[in-house]
């Protein structure tokens, strides 16, 4: 039977993306946010909260400037956090739902029984 055949595809599936284990791209994000969040902790002297004018000079988002040129800030934005809560919020969020994200990412686009998972649905 033909739902049989893609329900045993999708297992099958799900099963390898259990197996991939060393999440690279979720590490090197959160090590360049961790590094990134310490070096603005260093300069500002300061552990819990940001002066908005320091994340602006590290790039934070900021309309003006992006319109003005500064296209750089839509990236660099999404490394700079405003607190100490709100960088460890992201970490834990990014680690949870970025190891899993990756998992399917690496292994969908890796491997081309995805075409038949999804193209036959």
């Amino acid at each position: 039977k033909p739902q049989i055949k893609y329900k045993i595809i999708i297992n099958k599936s799900v099963q390898q993306i259990k197996n991939i284990s060393i999440p690279y791209a979720t590490i090197f994000l959160a090590g360049a946010n961790t590094v990134l969040y310490f070096l603005v902790v260093y300069e500002s002297g300061h552990f819990s909260e940001f002066n908005p004018a320091l994340l602006l000079k590290w790039g934070a988002n900021f309309d003006a400037l992006v319109i003005g040129g500064d296209w750089w800030r839509l990236l660099t934005a999404c490394f700079l956090h405003g607190s100490f809560l709100h960088f460890i919020s992201n970490f834990l969020a990014l680690l949870i739902i970025g190891y899993e994200l990756e998992k399917i990412i690496i292994y969908f686009g890796n491997n081309h029984s995805s075409y038949y998972c999804f193209h036959h649905l």
